[in-house]
């Protein structure tokens, strides 16, 4: 039954996943398995801006590229980012964002007056996929490590995968998607590149655009546990 839980793709289910942590506690990883793995895992790390936040934006102090939905109301503005030589505004209303749109969007706008390190730490990050995606992108990756570990493969990843990164800021620009669910479709994001991504852990909500041959955004996803 867990051999069967792990084999699962794109599917979506805290049962599992909690199974999945009991069964870790029982796993033993041998450390030359642990070694071997994070030396493959080396190979395929990407470097990543990331932004953790150092105290809320005054929202009225932007009026120029203050949004207002249809009551008046302000949609928080959580900041101007550099991405391909332009300035994007990341707007995001934690409380009334369901979907992609007027409290989800991240757009261009003709401002480069944000003074991003008032609200922001800006840090280097490592990122690797998570465990589904590299079934996926990476399938010989993914033999090995079933090789290693037969009976906790998942396991062996994680713990290997937490030996390597850093934790996974608030907004990143680059790297690997960090799914809030696994629900995605890992064939609508091949060969495509991680532009941006918002990750709220406190709400559990995430957005994230990617960019292929130029055209940024021509895949985003909202994601909410």
């Amino acid at each position: 039954m867990f051999k069967w839980l792990q084999a699962m793709i794109g599917k979506s289910s805290k049962t599992s996943e909690s199974l999945m942590k009991e069964m870790a506690q029982k796993a033993k990883i041998a450390e030359k398995d642990l070694a071997l793995l994070k030396e493959e895992l080396n190979k395929i790390v990407i470097t990543a801006t990331g932004y953790n936040k150092v105290k809320d934006i005054d929202q009225n102090a932007f009026l120029k590229i203050q949004k207002k939905d249809s009551k008046g109301l302000i949609i928080p503005l959580k900041g101007v980012f550099p991405i391909d030589g332009e300035s994007k505004a990341f707007y995001f209303d934690e409380h009334k964002a369901t979907s992609i749109g007027p409290y989800c969007e991240l757009s261009t706008v003709d401002y480069d007056e944000f003074p991003i390190q008032e609200y922001y730490q800006t840090v280097t990050v490592k990122s690797l996929p998570i465990w589904e995606e590299v079934i996926h992108r990476y399938p010989e990756l993914h033999k090995l490590i079933v090789k290693l570990a037969p009976e906790f493969p998942w396991t062996l990843y994680k713990t290997a995968k937490s030996q390597i990164i850093t934790p996974t800021p608030l907004i990143q620009l680059g790297g690997y998607p960090q799914w809030i669910i696994n629900d995605i479709d890992f064939r609508k994001i091949k060969g495509k590149e991680l532009k941006f991504q918002y990750l709220n852990s406190r709400s559990r909500k995430g957005y994230f655009e990617f960019e292929s041959e130029g055209n940024l955004g021509d895949l985003c996803f909202f994601q909410r546990d």
